[in-house]
């Protein structure tokens, strides 16, 4: 559990710097990725602990505070993605 803790920790701190950094040098189609959230789903569908989804809620106040002033809106809704996707791993 601890292991999984520090792995998405260092994902999220990551994707951190990538959303700050590289998004603005790489925009195909002029849309920017969030990395955030793509590494949050793929630890998501690799392990599916609860406490990843908690831990998608960290990530995305994280993202509220480099983005806009409405802190809670990439919380939320991180946080329903990603117990979306673990329902979704328990149908298959």
């Amino acid at each position: 559990m601890m292991r999984l803790f520090t792995l998405s920790l260092g994902f999220m701190f990551i994707s951190v710097f990538m959303n700050i950094v590289f998004n603005y040098y790489f925009q195909p189609v002029g849309l920017k990725i969030n990395w955030m959230l793509i590494f949050m789903l793929v630890l998501t569908f690799r392990h599916s602990s609860i406490s990843l989804s908690f831990l998608g809620v960290f990530a995305g106040i994280i993202l509220d505070a480099l983005s806009h002033g409405y802190i809670g809106l990439y919380g939320i809704s991180f946080f329903v993605t990603l117990l979306l996707a673990r329902q979704l791993i328990k149908l298959f």
